[in-house]
């Protein structure tokens, strides 16, 4: 899950992954990039 949502740029998508992508991804994912660009927006947005 969130695998193959590098593209997808859903708020809601982002929040969801962001805990779970967060810790995975530098492992399994090579895109932990993406995600944590999405957080990071995520935050300013929730601010």
């Amino acid at each position: 899950l969130g695998a193959d949502h590098d593209d997808d740029k859903s708020p809601a998508d982002c929040f969801e992954t962001e805990g779970y992508i967060m810790s995975w991804n530098t492992k399994f994912h090579k895109k932990f990039y993406e995600w944590s660009r999405c957080s990071k927006e995520q935050m300013s947005d929730h601010l």
